[in-house]
C-alpha cells in the first residue's frame, strides 16, 4: 500500500470527526501489509496472520518461488518482531470495515491525487 492510500483511509476517520460523528466505540486504524497475492502465492498475509487464519507457524513454512522465507523477507525489510504478536485476540474488534480505494466509482472522475 502506497503513503497516499493510507491517507486515504485516515481520511475516512477525519471526515467522521468533521461532521460531529461520535462513534460508541473506538475506530483504529489498521493497515494490512501484503494483502494482494504475494510472493508466497496466497493473499490477505496480514488479516489472515492477524485474524489467525494463517498461524505463525504456518506462516514460517511459507516459501516464494526463490525458495526463500517470509522470516528472510521480513528480516531484511527491518521487520524484527515475533509473528505470535501478529494475531489478536478474538472480539479485539466489534466490527470491521475494510476500504479499498478502487471500489469507489466515482475516484477515476475526481481531480484528486489521493489514493494514487
Amino acid at each position: 500500500m502506497t503513503e497516499r492510500s493510507a491517507c486515504w483511509r485516515l481520511e475516512a476517520i477525519r471526515s467522521l470527526q468533521r461532521t460531529g460523528f461520535c462513534p460508541r466505540r473506538s475506530i483504529e486504524l489498521v493497515i494490512f501489509t501484503a494483502e494482494e497475492p504475494t510472493l508466497f502465492g496466497i493473499g490477505c498475509l496480514g488479516s489472515r496472520m492477524m485474524g489467525n487464519v494463517l498461524t505463525p507457524s504456518a506462516a514460517l513454512k511459507l516459501r516464494d518461488k526463490q525458495d526463500r522465507s517470509l522470516e528472510e523477507l521480513r528480516s531484511r525489510a527491518g521487520f524484527t518482531g515475533e509473528l505470535e504478536s501478529i494475531a489478536l485476540p478474538q472480539g479485539r474488534f466489534h466490527q470491521f470495515v475494510e476500504l479499498h480505494i478502487e471500489q469507489d466509482r466515482c475516484w477515476s472522475r475526481r481531480e484528486s491525487t489521493s489514493g494514487s
